[in-house]
């Protein structure tokens, strides 16, 4: 049995409630754009958590935390690859760690993990009950009460970093580096403001106004953590904020693009040169065009492989008042529940890409589901 929703309305809260009354036991999994995130709950208790962002890996959260060097994750990776053991059992097998750092580092990652979808105002989630008690390599026991008593502090600070940054494309200067420091600063959030001071400096010099998403997206950060360090450094005096950005974002963006499109991300490469080409459209066409036929021919697998009809999650009143594009409003508008997605697509005004890449975007906000 499965249960699926939008978090609009639903909230994230409201779900992690209910699942924690009911001492549910199976899979979560909470979706908004590009980004995914996996719980599995037994008996009110996150054991386990992943997500499909590099940035969130286990091994990644080690070699940036200092835990293992790079030779170390290198050397398990090979012996992931080649055994398909998981990477937290291979590093308690070699010594590199033990069980009870590894689990601490798990439940840290759990916990970011959950206490970020409380930022998501829209996206889609479903819940796939289990039988079987979960067995991972190394569980965890997150308490559900505690997750929402954490996620609405992190709602409260999201509103208030929202407040003090409106748009994500203002600029970001470096006015007094000695300000970086504070007595009580962990050693974790001495490191992320030199290397938000070091990115900033590096731009800087280069003749450019890095934006608060730009700065996001070079350190792989959430938008969360990003605005919230950035904050921290204005309200110290490092930092200053700047009204426009430099005009150099379409550059950034289209390379950013690329860099996705490398580690194998086709639907944020995709969305990064759409908003280049929306400002220069000759300019990210190439990249544009490239970006696009790529996504087109994963969705197509993912899709298109089997029969779909596509159903819409919310009231069909609610699509005028909501911010989409006329693609968006178009295609939301056909889905009801009888036309199947190659007829959507091919009964669309728009490319056949197109379509499916709308729709796919639709789904991620939680409008429909496919």
């Amino acid at each position: 049995m499965s249960v699926r929703g939008s978090l609009r309305t639903m909230s994230i809260e409201d779900v992690l409630s209910w699942l924690s009354r009911r001492l549910s036991r199976g899979t979560l999994t909470v979706e908004h754009a590009a980004e995914a995130r996996s719980f599995v709950c037994d008996s009110g208790y996150v054991v386990e958590a992943s997500s499909n962002l590099a940035r969130e890996e286990l091994g990644q959260m080690l070699l940036d935390a200092g835990w293992i060097d790079q030779e170390a994750l290198a050397e398990a990776r090979s012996v992931q690859a080649d055994t398909g053991v998981s990477l937290a059992r291979i590093l308690r097998m070699v010594g590199k760690l033990d069980e009870e750092r590894l689990r601490a580092v798990l439940e840290e990652r759990a916990l970011r993990a959950v206490l970020e979808i409380f930022t998501w105002e829209d996206g889609s989630f479903a819940f796939e009950r289990m039988d079987e008690a979960p067995s991972p390599d190394v569980a965890v026991a997150l308490q559900l009460p505690l997750c929402i008593e954490k996620g609405r502090e992190r709602s409260n600070r999201w509103r208030e970093l929202q407040e003090r940054i409106p748009d994500e494309d203002i600029g970001i200067e470096l006015l007094d580096s000695g300000a970086l420091a504070k007595s009580g600063d962990s050693e974790a959030d001495r490191r992320a403001h030199l290397r938000v001071a070091q990115v900033v400096r590096e731009r800087a010099g280069e003749g450019e106004i890095l934006s608060v998403a730009q700065l996001a997206a070079q350190l792989g950060w959430t938008r969360f953590r990003t605005m919230d360090r950035v904050v921290v450094l204005c309200d110290r005096g490092a930092l200053g904020l700047q009204e426009q950005a430099s005009s150099a974002g379409v550059d950034f963006l289209l390379e950013e693009s690329l860099r996705l499109s490398e580690e194998g991300d086709r639907l944020g490469a995709f969305e990064l040169a759409r908003r280049a080409h929306q400002s220069e459209p000759e300019l990210a066409k190439e990249r544009y065009e490239t970006a696009e036929r790529a996504l087109f021919a994963e969705l197509s697998r993912e899709l298109l492989a089997s029969f779909r009809v596509p159903k819409l999650l919310i009231e069909r009143g609610s699509l005028e008042s909501m911010d989409l594009s006329d693609a968006e409003r178009t295609l939301a508008q056909r889905v009801d529940g009888r036309w199947d997605l190659l007829s959507l697509m091919r009964a669309s005004s728009v490319r056949e890409a197109e379509a499916l890449i709308t729709l796919k975007r639709l789904a991620d906000r939680g409008i429909i589901s496919l």
